[in-house]
């Protein structure tokens, strides 16, 4: 009889001890959800702002307010000859045009989060054959990579993802027939 009673006790810890782990792995796996959440909704804040900047910014330094269409503006050897920052221009505030951002990087830090990097490209693009391109073209695609700065990061970091890090990416393609009046 106390063999019996004894089985049916371990046997209930063993059950106990089954649901306890696996209420606790559900734990675990919520919060990173949860912290994951956090990193996706401040890095695509951060990229959308930068596209929103965008559109307030002239497609290309030799396009101004005075040359606004295909009519006034239609050659495509006047346009900038190298993308990124021209001369007197130091950080974003001086930025004036879109290609001022190519090759850009800055560390935003984020509670709760950490420190998250911002990184932007931008190149000519060709939109008949849908691919960047080294030649001038009235189309330039801006990308802009926000992703956690540490890998293995506890804040903003799935421990058994692999070891890669967290990334948002986001895309805009702008023309020049767009421009900021």
């Amino acid at each position: 009889m106390v063999k019996m009673e004894m089985f049916f006790v371990i046997f209930g810890f063993t059950i106990l001890g089954t649901f306890i782990l696996n209420e606790n792995k559900r734990n675990i796996m919520s919060n990173e959800l949860l912290t994951y959440m956090q990193f996706a909704n401040n890095a695509l804040a951060i990229a959308d702002s930068y596209m929103e900047r965008f559109n307030e910014l002239f497609f290309d330094e030799n396009v101004t307010k005075t040359k606004l269409g295909p009519d006034e503006y239609n050659k495509e050897s006047e346009l900038s000859n190298s993308l990124g920052k021209d001369s007197g221009e130091s950080d974003e505030t001086t930025f004036d045009d879109v290609d001022d951002y190519h090759n850009f990087s800055k560390i935003v830090s984020v509670p709760k989060v950490g420190d998250l990097v911002v990184n932007i490209r931008v190149y000519y693009y060709d939109l008949n054959n849908l691919k960047i391109t080294t030649s001038k073209s009235f189309y330039k695609l801006a990308i802009i990579t926000v992703r956690d700065t540490v890998l293995g990061n506890p804040n903003i970091y799935f421990m058994g993802d692999g070891a890669k890090k967290y990334e948002v990416r986001r895309e805009l393609l702008c023309s020049h027939y767009y421009l900021k009046e």
